[in-house]
C-alpha cells in the first residue's frame, strides 16, 4: 500500500514508495489505454451502424416519395406530417401547402362528422381500417372520391406520439386495396 508522504518531510518518499507509485501509474495508464481502445472500437461500430441506418432511411424515403399512389402520415388529430409526391398531385397542392394542416380541412364540410368518426375508430384499433371519403380539390375544382386505408402506428420510443398512415386511392383504383 502507498503511505501518505508529507512533502515537508526532509526524508521525502522512500524508493519503495516511488516504485509502488510508478507501478500504480503504469497500471492506471494501461487501464486507460484499454478503455480508450474499447471506446474507439465502440465509436467505429456506432459510426458504421449510423451509416447503415442513414442508407436504409434514404432508400425508404425514396420509395415513399416515388410511390405511385398517395401516402400521407398524420398525427392522430389528422395534422399532416409527411406526404409523398402522389399525394401532392391528388390534392393539387405542394408539400409546403399541405404541411401541418389537418387532413380534415380537405374534406367537404358536410362530410367532416363522418370523417372524424372514422378517424376516431382508426385511433382505437390496431387493425388498419378502410372507408370512402371525398377530398376537396384546390381552387374549388370540386371533389375527388377516394377510399382510404388508415393504420395506427404507436410511437417508436417512450413518450413518442402515435401516428396515422394513410394509403389513398381514387375510387377508380380499387385494385390498390
Amino acid at each position: 500500500t502507498l503511505r501518505r508522504v508529507n512533502v515537508n518531510d526532509p526524508n521525502g518518499p522512500t524508493a519503495a514508495d516511488l516504485d509502488l507509485a510508478a507501478r500504480i501509474l503504469h497500471c492506471t495508464f494501461e487501464n486507460l489505454d484499454r478503455a480508450v481502445e474499447k471506446l474507439v472500437m465502440q465509436n467505429e461500430a456506432l459510426f458504421r451502424a449510423r451509416v447503415e441506418v442513414e442508407e436504409s432511411t434514404a432508400i425508404f424515403r425514396d420509395l415513399f416519395e416515388r410511390a405511385p399512389f398517395p401516402y400521407v402520415i398524420t398525427t392522430t388529430a389528422t395534422h399532416i406530417t409527411y406526404v409523398n409526391d402522389a399525394a401532392c398531385t391528388l390534392f393539387r397542392r405542394s408539400k409546403n401547402a399541405l404541411a401541418r394542416k389537418p387532413l380534415t380541412c380537405f374534406v367537404p364540410i358536410k362530410e367532416r362528422p363522418a370523417f372524424r368518426d372514422a378517424v376516431l375508430r382508426s385511433c382505437t384499433t390496431p387493425v388498419a381500417t378502410t372507408w370512402p371519403v371525398a377530398f376537396a380539390l384546390s381552387g374549388g375544382d370540386g371533389v375527388v372520391r377516394c377510399r382510404v386505408r388508415v393504420g395506427l402506428v404507436e410511437g417508436q420510443s417512450p413518450g413518442a406520439p402515435a401516428v396515422l398512415y394513410w394509403n389513398i386511392a381514387e375510387e377508380t383504383d380499387e385494385d390498390l386495396f
